[in-house]
Parts: structure tokens; sequence; C-alpha cells
């Protein structure tokens, strides 16, 4: 039995059912696909979704997931001359009173019918959706065969999958390189946006038809022109605005030239995407070496993989120590770094700086507003300050200790450089004992 997950319309006409198989271990889902075209009317269960390029979202759709959404799908039957799928459904254990019918017929088309009622609820086809109920009467009983497909669909995917397994087996993915893992997960990436550009310059090319009506109308320019006639003539909203002669041929040129650029990019596309679907299975076949990968990033200017890179290229701004009573005290590395940490820094954080001379900006963390912190840990911040400055030989010092909001970087100074609204200064002496024990609690 297949459980429906989500139902999705695409173009073609064609339905399809992203389900999955009841008591299997597997979490893959997959798609159970109804081909309403003409020319290749099918009903198959599938590892990959259909191939039709657009997806919609249409009254049919919200129709069959208003009534059968989240439901299983218990029993598909199938018969010939000619060939009808029927789709019954349960919910809770219980059997719903709805029933698909997908006919073979000139063309094919799906038809959603509430048993209970004898209703039909939506047609589905080429010919378009119609959602008007209409009564609905049985088949009357027929001698053809009746067979029930879905037990044969599972079996026909069990063993197609197994068979993937099977040729696959030699080759465990633990035995694939890192580089070749990236290098499939790249040029999947490629491909998908190339198809996407591939869609959208194939929408934005001028059809043959759009560049006949501009040479039309330009050459109808050009025969009005020569012989003077002033009566309205109205070939296009382009004539409305009289639009003069040389205009309209080269609108008519640049079409053309449009067009014949287009259809150049569109080849070239074209033959990047099978170029990199032909690497891709080599890549899904065997296993490549570093050169190899090399030669591929490089052909195809894939760029190699900077994670790593900018893992070890980061650093912090600043410094990390502790106090004697354990608040973090932030000591910032050079000016553009003093910038960062004061604007990270909360309201409420102590901020320290030496009172002269240049040096770096000293936050203590204060997580708690209404507590007050311990002597000692301000006394230690403004060693720190004195030693990170250039004041750093004379053991002595004054200190601005502050918070965070009252200061204010205008747009004038320059970096390290803020402005001072409050303050109050401190002044310490300190031993070379009481520096090391300080440093010594460097976070690294």
């Amino acid at each position: 039995m297949l459980k429906i997950l989500k139902i999705f319309e695409y173009e073609g006409p064609c339905i399809c059912f992203i389900v999955n198989q009841l008591g299997r271990r597997s979490k893959n889902k997959d798609y159970l696909i109804i081909d309403l075209r003409q020319n290749s009317f099918s009903l198959d269960l599938s590892s990959v979704p259909p191939k039709t390029p657009k997806k919609l979202n249409t009254a049919t759709s919200q129709i069959l997931r208003k009534y059968i959404g989240q439901s299983i799908i218990s029993a598909i039957t199938s018969r010939t001359s000619p060939t009808i799928y029927t789709l019954t459904f349960h919910q809770n254990k219980i059997l719903l009173p709805k029933m698909m019918i997908v006919e073979g017929s000139k063309p094919p088309r799906l038809n959603l019918v509430d048993t209970e009622n004898n209703v039909s609820l939506l047609r589905f086809g080429c010919a378009g959706t119609f959602t008007k109920r209409k009564a609905w009467l049985p088949d009357a009983p027929s001698h053809t065969k009746i067979e029930d497909m879905l037990d044969q669909i599972l079996e026909a995917k069990r063993e197609q999958t197994s068979s993937v397994d099977s040729n696959h087996s030699h080759k465990p993915s633990d035995d694939i390189p890192s580089g070749q893992k990236d290098l499939k997960r790249k040029i999947k990436r490629r491909i998908k946006t190339l198809n996407k550009s591939y869609q959208n310059h194939e929408k934005a090319l001028p059809s043959e038809s759009d560049i006949d009506i501009a040479r039309q109308i330009a050459e109808k320019s050009l025969d009005q022109k020569r012989s003077e006639t002033m009566g309205a003539c109205k070939f296009s909203p382009e004539m409305d605005k009289r639009m003069d002669t040389d205009t309209l041929f080269r609108s008519f040129k640049r079409k053309k030239r449009s067009r014949i650029e287009g259809i150049k990019q569109l080849e070239l596309t074209a033959s990047l995407i099978a170029d990199l679907e032909r690497y891709l299975s080599k890549c899904e076949k065997e296993i490549l070496s570093q050169d190899e990968i090399d030669a591929i990033h490089l052909k195809f200017n894939l760029k190699k993989s900077t994670q790593n890179k900018k893992i070890q290229n980061t650093r912090l701004p600043f410094r990390t120590y502790r106090s004697s009573s354990g608040q973090p005290i932030l000591v910032g590395k050079q000016a553009s770094d003093n910038d960062l940490l004061t604007k990270k820094a909360k309201s409420n954080d102590y901020w320290l700086h030496t009172a002269t001379g240049s040096g770096s900006h000293v936050i203590i963390r204060n997580n708690k507003k209404n507590q007050a912190l311990p002597p000692a840990t301000f006394k230690e911040a403004a060693i720190l300050a004195l030693h990170f400055s250039s004041l750093r030989n004379d053991e002595r010092g004054e200190v601005y200790l502050t918070t965070r909001k009252n200061l204010k970087k205008t747009k004038d100074l320059p970096p390290g450089k803020w402005r001072l609204l409050r303050s109050e200064t401190i002044f310490i002496n300190y031993t070379q004992e009481e520096l090391q024990r300080i440093l010594k609690t460097l976070k690294q």
C-alpha cells in the first residue's frame, strides 16, 4: 500500500503523487506518475519526479488534495480494451467513498468519483479541467480480465532497487574521496542553474511570427511613406503611435538579431549541459584521481571549496580573559577591532580605556543589570587597559570607567576613537605579579 504525502500537477497534463511505501524501513520517497498525454499514456511508480519542466497549482491538484490527500492507495486495478486504471483509497483503515478512474481513451482522462452518491467530482485531461458535478453510473459488468496492479508495481520497484544496489555494490560510498563528492554536488548545482537559464532564454526568445509581423509593419510603413498617403493606416499599435520607418526597421532587425544570437546561446548551453551530465555520470561510476578532479574544476570553472580556509582564517577581534570573580574581560586587538568590540557590547557592559595616550578598549561583560561587580574585577580590567596601551611600562596610570550607553560614535571620528559622554576616572598601581596572574587567564 502507498501512503499519499503530496499531490502535484505538471504540464502535460500529468498528475504526480509523492508516496511512501507502508511497511518499508527506508524513508525514501517515490513518485506515482499518471501521464495523461496521448502519445505517452501510462501509470508508473518511479524514484525520480516527472521530467516535465513546470509544476502547476491549479484547481485539479487542490480538489485532489481536498478529497484524497493524506490517504492510502490500497488497490490499483487495470483492464484492457480500452486501458482503464482504477485506484481505491483508505483512511484510518476505512474505505473512502472515493474512486479514481484513469481511462486511456482518446484523449486520456482522469475521473474522480464519489461512489456513495454516484457523482463525478472532477474530470481532467488534455481538454481541460471540469469541476461541475455530474451523475456517474458504474460500468456494466465486462468479461475483460481485471488485474490487481499494485502488487506488481511494488514488486517491479523492489527488483529495480535491488538491481541498482547490486550494480553499485562494488563502489561503497565510503571509498569515494570527499573531493569527488564535492565535485558531484557542484556539477549537479551547475546543471540545475543552466537548465533554469535555458528555460528563461527560451521563453524570452522572439518567435518567428513576431519577426515576420515586425518586418511587415516596417515594409507597410515604408510603402505608406513612399506613396505619401494621408489616410489613417492601422496595422498595429506601433503604427498608431506614428513611429517613423527607421525606428520600425531597427526594431525588426533587433528582433531578428536577438533570435539568431539567442539560438546560438541556447545551443552552447545545451552542449555545456550535455558535457556536465557526461562528467556527472563518470563521477557516479568511477573513482577519480585528484588530478582528474582538478582538471574538471578547471574546465568548467567550478569554484573550489573555501569553507576550510574561511574557518582557518577566522579570528576574533578581541582577547578574552577571566577575572578572579569569573567575569569575562574582553580586550580589543587594534583600532578597527576596538570599534567592533564596542559596537557589539550591551548598554550595561562596562567600558575601560587609558585616560592618556592610545590603547585597547576593554569590556567587562555584565549579565546581571542590578548586581554590582566586585572592585577587584574593575582593578583587573584597568590593569589590562594600561598593559595594552602606550603606558604599559609605567605600571601605574589613570583609566576611564563607564558603561557602553555613555559612548557615542560619529562619522567624523577615525577608527578606535569614540565620544565619551560621561565617565569616572580611577587611578591604580599594580605589580608584575598581579599582571602575570591576569594574563595567565587568557582563553585560547
